[in-house]
C-alpha cells in the first residue's frame, strides 16, 4: 500500500509542480512518472530491508507511533516531544526520566 501511496502523492506532486512551471502537459506527465516510478521502487525497497531485519540474528520490527509512546510511558519516560516527520511514519521521540 505505500508503494502505491508513494506513487500516487509524488505523481500529483510533480505532476503540479511542472504544470505550475509552464512546462508542457506531456513533459510534465513524463516527468511525474518518472519521479513517482522512483518514489515507489525506493518506498519497496525499504520494505526488502525491514523484512531482511525481521530475520535478522538480533531481529527488528517496526512499531506503530501509539506503540512507542506506550513503551516509553510504561517504562517510566515523560514525553516532552513526539512528532511525526513525514509521511512514512519516522517521528522524533523527546523523553525525560
Amino acid at each position: 500500500m505505500r508503494s502505491e501511496e508513494a506513487y500516487n502523492s509524488v505523481f500529483w506532486a510533480v505532476l503540479r509542480e511542472m504544470l505550475d512551471a509552464g512546462n508542457v502537459l506531456e513533459e510534465a506527465l513524463a516527468r511525474a512518472r518518472q519521479a513517482a516510478e522512483y518514489s515507489k521502487a525506493s518506498e519497496l525497497n525499504a520494505l526488502k530491508g525491514v523484512i531482511s531485519r525481521a530475520k535478522a540474528e538480533v531481529p527488528e520490527y517496526l512499531i506503530t507511533m501509539q506503540q512507542m509512546r506506550q513503551l516509553f510511558e510504561k517504562a517510566g519516560f515523560n514525553i516532552l516531544l513526539f512528532q511525526q516527520v513525514n509521511s512514512i511514519g519516522e517521528a522524533i521521540l523527546l523523553a525525560e526520566r
